[in-house]
């Protein structure tokens, strides 16, 4: 007998369901109304299941991309396509004007390289050793080994002295992936553009002078987020607790289907398929806000609320699970507090990771291992010491971060195999004695 039929517990349509009333919404950037919708559509369901449902409010810097514009000035005159990073900081009005100087990754090491004219071509007379008072062209996600998070990218471009920066969209095809960023904004102005129109811009830097104009304008408001739980109670060991997380919010300009609507719908029919059963141990289920950009929500529960709810014994977090052909376990990523730095490694225990992974295998699923630059929202529960692992699926969806992160690209019977195996998972956990754990 196959797996799904043996275990045929979540619906696939469902899944589906849950991700098109999502995307509905719109864009969800935290604090916003269509986040805040989101929570509230979590909060009803968690209480219809009859879960002890819980609200926890925090400040968070909404914001609202009102208009960005970018043309090329010299050698042609030529408008581009360009999204601001969420929480970009303004230009003036009217933008600001300067040279593009192309910098590869955006490593510190770019930097040395350039400065000592070892970078690029620089037989022409133009070119400087200088970045500063100029746009700086990076690319994004390179494959080079020690690329940093885009967020410290952003930081030491301006430690360097650049007026903004350029950051190019990952896939071809013209998807322009806005990014998230610092938890009070970007200290320079941000945006993403298109691969085809990052290296459009590359070449013609590289050949001579290209000034550009760049106007960002946005705002942020100070604004209340949500995070929602839903609890089922354990009936023999309360105190002790498994957490299963996702989260509502998307960047800018997103309908967030697979990220992360996909996530919350796993986490949903999780709760409808547990809230049935009695359970050993305690279930959170929780819905956070504020993941992008910094783990924001994860963030303020664990500081505010984690001590209410018992011991939590394992944290599972899902995020990103219906495009694509594997699933992925990150074998470690930087924890960025807040979206800012210092970095801090993370990785989830061994013990965590083998009894994943076995389940996946056990049912004839292969999971993979591989470190990723930054972390998810299980990224605060490791930093505190708490067993924690993600789950996504993979490779990443083209359209992360994009307009095309729509309901129609996402795989529901994939998420439904991820979810169903997460069920399990859970059901492990809940019933093993960690007492008994070296």
């Amino acid at each position: 007998m196959s797996y799904l039929k043996k275990h045929n517990v979540i619906s696939a349509d469902s899944i589906y369901e849950h991700i098109l009333e999502l995307c509905t919404l719109g864009q969800r950037v935290a604090g916003s109304s269509g986040d805040k919708e989101a929570g509230s559509y979590c909060e009803r369901y968690f209480a219809n299941l009859g879960l002890e449902t819980r609200i926890g409010q925090f400040g968070i810097k909404a914001f609202t991309e009102k208009w960005s514009r970018l043309v090329v000035l010299d050698p042609l005159y030529h408008v581009l396509k360009c999204r601001p990073h969420l929480r970009s900081k303004s230009t003036p009005e009217g933008g600001i004007i300067g040279r593009v100087v192309y910098v590869g990754s955006g490593r510190q090491i770019d930097y040395k390289y350039i400065k000592s004219k070892r970078y690029g071509n620089w037989k022409d007379d133009y070119w400087t050793n200088e970045v500063e008072g100029k746009f700086v062209l990076l690319d994004h996600n390179s494959e080079r080994q020690g690329t940093p998070h885009f967020v410290s990218l952003i930081d030491i471009a301006e430690n360097e002295g650049a007026l903004g920066v350029l950051m190019s969209s990952r896939f071809p095809g013209n998807i322009i992936q806005s990014m998230g960023a610092h938890r009070f904004g970007t200290p320079i102005p941000c945006v993403s553009i298109s691969y085809e129109d990052a290296l459009f811009l590359r070449q013609t830097a590289t050949k001579g002078p290209t000034e550009i104009q760049l106007e960002v304008i946005s705002e942020m408001q100070n604004e209340q987020a949500k995070n929602v739980i839903g609890l089922q109670v354990g009936k023999e060991l309360p105190h002790e607790s498994i957490l299963i997380s996702s989260h509502t919010d998307t960047t800018n300009g997103s309908p967030g289907a697979n990220d992360n609507a996909s996530g919350v719908a796993g986490v949903l029919e999780l709760a409808k398929y547990f809230s049935s059963r009695k359970n050993k141990k305690t279930l959170i289920f929780a819905a956070f806000s504020g993941e992008e950009g910094g783990c924001i929500g994860s963030s303020q529960f664990l500081e505010k609320h984690c001590k209410d709810l018992g011991d939590i014994r394992a944290v599972i977090n899902l995020d990103g699970i219906s495009i694509g052909n594997k699933i992925w376990q990150p074998s470690e990523a930087i924890r960025y507090p807040y979206g800012h730095l210092p970095g801090k490694k993370v990785k989830p225990p061994a013990w965590l990771s083998g009894l994943v992974a076995g389940v996946f295998h056990s049912y004839g699923f292969r999971i993979e291992h591989y470190p990723d630059l930054t972390c998810f929202d299980e990224g605060p529960f490791l930093a505190a010491g708490i067993p924690a692992t993600g789950l996504h699926t993979a490779p990443p969806s083209p359209y992360q971060h994009s307009p095309m992160d729509r309901p129609e690209y996402c795989n529901a019977n994939l998420s439904k195999i991820v979810v169903e195996v997460v069920g399990l998972i859970v059901n492990e956990l809940s019933n093993r004695d960690f007492r008994k754990m070296p």
